[in-house]
């Protein structure tokens, strides 16, 4: 549970129009507008900064003190989470792995096969079209929300059922290069991981 806010740019809207969207957002909020001449783009991300609170703590005095001194001096390894490689049991480290191996068909299947613990009307339409190809249909049964494996899709409509990389080249840029970088997330993971196995935390 947290209280964030993030910065965002939106090209072509007035302040004034953004900020009728409080009128309509229930958990959130939008303000402190100004305009700038570039939007953000990946890679402008400086850094995270955190203010963490600890509530109701049961430990003596003393020994929250000395855990908070042996953090400030030693840190703390630092792992990507969940929200990095996705919730469903198909990781987006998965995918990008394949991108990386230039495995185009099998990133594609990744991204468009069924997987366990979603909505078993979006199953099913996953599973038709891998089973018959028919981009339309498929196109008609997924919601507007998947943007990514309708991108595939639509790709595989445009160029042909076995153009995989046309097929995923159809999916925006910075997306695909969200799949990368979760690999790279994974890799760090591991490397800490091992790290703290040899030398200790």
């Amino acid at each position: 549970r947290a209280a964030t806010t993030q910065r965002v740019t939106a090209m072509g809207i007035a302040a004034a129009r953004l900020a009728g969207l409080n009128q309509r957002l229930r958990f959130g909020a939008v303000g402190n507008f100004e305009y700038v001449k570039t939007g953000l783009k990946l890679g402008d991300l400086y850094g995270n900064r955190f203010s963490i609170v600890l509530r109701d703590v049961t430990a003596l005095d003393e020994a929250v003190k000395t855990a908070c001194e042996e953090l400030a001096q030693g840190g703390f390894v630092n792992y990507y989470g969940r929200q990095r490689f996705g919730s469903t049991s198909i990781s987006t480290d998965k995918v990008g792995l394949q991108l990386l191996k230039s495995n185009w068909e099998e990133a594609a299947r990744l991204i468009l096969c069924p997987r366990p613990g979603e909505k078993d009307e979006h199953s099913a339409a996953r599973l038709a079209y891998q089973e018959t190809r028919n981009a339309d249909k498929a196109l008609r049964d997924l919601p507007p929300w998947f943007h990514v494996e309708r991108s595939v899709i639509e790709g595989y409509k445009r160029h042909g059922k076995d153009s995989h990389s046309n097929a995923l080249q159809a999916v925006a840029r910075n997306m695909r290069l969200m799949y990368v970088h979760a690999w790279q997330s994974s890799v760090w993971n591991k490397m800490a991981s091992e790290r703290i196995k040899r030398y200790g935390s």
